[in-house]
């Protein structure tokens, strides 16, 4: 039996009759032999600290170089590296040592989860301040201690890790003319070292660390969970790169707009997913972004001015399909369309700017979303007009990728012929353009097709246009794939191969054949009430084939555990609703269940609810003696209240 405080005398000792000692002890091992074993490019030669043989700077010259050495206090009170540093410069290396051990590193963001609330129940200002009583008693236990062992004032072991300062604005230095729209505590917040001549109060300074320690832990919710799924097709592309940094947390560091946006954005999400009493400070935070970019000089042409209100729209978007009868709320029910204008704007100066990878799939995502929205039944696809009238270029991805080397991604594919390029770019290209001339189809047969109009005196007029705008749609929509897709890439006994394309041109390629049979069943199911009854057969086994290839690449997501692909929510969602049989649907709510949670709100639970409410108005028409096929999507959406405008982001 091991000797600890739960057996504090072991059989052993028992036996000999000795006194257990299981205290824990410091054990500081000289591993720098190991180490030059290990790795052959160490060396300690002229290390003032690891080489015996390396010259000693006198005492004395040293002191001469740090004048305020004798002004510090003693090192086990200083609190930061900076004061340490200069503490150290005035001694012989060695004299002074500090220690992490498994505690340090117990507070960090990386190893412990964002801070809750205590009692969900709660208000939102007692939620608030609980979390800033959590970050002050976090602070206090920040300062160090000495040596457990030894009582050395010269050696202390930190209670916790004091890692490199985050990268974040340092609002202190903002002009203060870009400063005014910032909290008061955040005006004094510099996260880049603290100044010992500070003259704020002790209790106001202790509220700005509070403040900078909550919203470096929103930074890294940012960074580690929400950048990797609102880039859900372009994750690979723009995200899993370890060796660089955040372009839009890096773009933050100097503009307060797009710092608030990332804040409000990472507080939103943690609210949406339970702790409500945060949606108080995620509205505030997104009032600052708002309130501070007016403010603030604005250059359509610059990345920061894109990455501000793409953040915005992802922020009043998942806001949006929350619901709630407060007013200061609701403001922000709308608010996504004035941001789809301000991005209209700034593409439309972007003309002809060479764009990189991320910006450009920035663009292209906001038309999907854009288009996502007016399929849902929401918005009036102001983007989706702009690109189909030309009054905005989109960047062009062959130009984009023509100086990457994309034949070999990360090193696990092999070199290909690159001629495929082209054609699949070429290829995605136009299944996008044929989506947003679906979404021009679907406000035109919504605004003119409604249930009232097709059961009028004209309905019969009013259906026969409607089916010949569909038989138009569909037959450009089949007529784009045999134009433009690359079949030779499906070919059994071809040189190419499907699964050994590149990643890029893989991600390319699978979600345009995703979009495509998107496209089929929507135009098949969903562009006016009572669509389906007037399907003929060949339509009805095209949205079946098309809905059991959405199903299997959903399977096949779900398989790998590709939770974060959150695109394929809203073709789950049509194949589910185009499908009469149970089986399909049942399919279709386990898919949408599977992969709820894994965006940043409750869009893919929301999504699940309302095609449940659907099935169930379904069963309920069949009852009455009526038909499924009478049973409208978009029309439930509205009359539920559920405003779905985007499908899992």
């Amino acid at each position: 039996v091991k000797c600890d405080e739960t057996h504090p005398r072991c059989g052993p000792c028992t036996r000999l009759n000795k006194e257990c000692d299981w205290e824990f002890r410091w054990k500081f091992d000289d591993v720098t032999q190991n180490t030059q074993n290990k790795y052959s490019n160490v060396s300690i030669t002229g290390n003032a600290v690891w080489d015996p043989q390396a010259p000693r700077t006198a005492l004395n010259s040293r002191r001469s170089l740090s004048p305020a050495y004798d002004n510090l206090p003693s090192f086990a009170d200083l609190t930061n590296d900076e004061d340490r540093e200069r503490k150290a410069e005035g001694q012989v290396p060695g004299t002074f040592n500090v220690v992490v051990n498994p505690e340090s590193f117990a507070g960090l963001p990386e190893y412990g989860p964002i801070p809750g609330s205590r009692a969900r129940g709660s208000s939102l200002q007692s939620g608030r301040n609980s979390w800033d009583s959590q970050m002050s008693t976090e602070v206090s236990r920040n300062r160090p201690r000495l040596n457990p062992t030894t009582g050395d004032p010269n050696v202390v072991v930190l209670a916790k890790f004091e890692d490199a300062p985050l990268s974040l604005p340092s609002l202190a230095s903002f002009p203060i003319g870009r400063r005014t729209s910032l909290p008061e505590n955040l005006h004094t917040l510099n996260t880049s070292g603290g100044s010992r001549g500070s003259s704020l109060p002790s209790g106001r300074r202790n509220d700005s660390v509070a403040q900078g320690l909550r919203d470096e832990r929103l930074m890294v919710h940012y960074r580690g969970f929400i950048s990797k799924r609102i880039f859900p097709i372009g994750k690979n592309l723009l995200v899993d790169r370890p060796m660089q940094d955040d372009p839009i947390v890096a773009e933050a560091r100097d503009f307060p707009p797009l710092y608030h946006a990332i804040c409000a954005v990472s507080l939103l999400s943690l609210a949406l997913k339970g702790q409500q009493q945060l949606l108080t400070e995620a509205f505030q935070h997104y009032h600052q972004a708002i309130s501070s970019s007016l403010s603030s000089p604005s250059d359509m042409h610059s990345d920061r001015l894109l990455y501000l209100h793409f953040l915005l729209l992802v922020y009043d978007i998942s806001y949006a399909t929350q619901g709630s009868s407060n007013t200061q709320e609701v403001f922000n029910m709308n608010m996504w369309e004035h941001h789809i204008q301000h991005l209209i704007r700034i593409a439309q100066h972007r003309k002809g700017q060479s764009n990189g990878t991320l910006q450009a799939y920035l663009l292209w995502y906001v038309l999907y979303l854009d288009k996502q929205a007016c399929l849902s039944g929401n918005g009036n696809g102001h983007f989706v007009q702009a690109f189909l009238t030309n009054e905005l270029t989109m960047p062009d991805w062959n130009r984009i990728f023509a100086g990457h080397d994309i034949t070999q991604p990360a090193g696990r594919y092999h070199g290909e012929d690159t001629s495929a390029y082209a054609d699949i770019f070429t290829f995605a290209h136009q299944v996008c353009i044929q989506g947003a001339k679906l979404c021009q189809v679907q406000l035109k047969l919504r605004a003119e097709a409604t249930v009232q109009t097709l059961r009028g005196p004209q309905g019969s007029q009013v259906l026969a246009a409607c089916i010949q705008m569909v038989t138009q749609l569909q037959s450009e929509l089949y007529a784009s794939w045999h134009r433009y897709c690359p079949s030779y890439l499906f070919q059994p006994n071809s040189e190419y191969s499907t699964g050994q394309l590149p990643l890029i041109a893989r991600i390319f390629l699978d979600f345009a054949q995703l979009q495509f049979s998107t496209w089929v069943v929507y135009s098949n199911s969903s562009l006016y009430p009572t669509q389906p009854f007037h399907l003929t057969p060949s339509q009805r086994a095209e949205t079946r084939l098309h809905s059991l290839k959405i199903l299997s690449i959903a399977d096949a997501a779900v398989a790998l555990q590709n939770y974060d692909q959150h695109q394929i929510i809203f073709p789950v969602f049509i194949a589910g609703f185009a499908n009469a049989d149970m089986e399909t649907q049942s399919r279709a709510i386990e898919l949408l269940r599977v992969m709820e949670g894994t965006g940043i709100s409750r869009n893919a639970t929301r999504s699940r609810e309302l095609l449940s409410m659907v099935f169930d108005e379904q069963r309920a028409r069949v009852l009455n003696g009526g038909r499924a096929e009478e049973v409208d999507w978009i029309d439930i959406s509205r009359a539920k209240g559920m405003g779905v405008v985007n499908f899992g982001l």
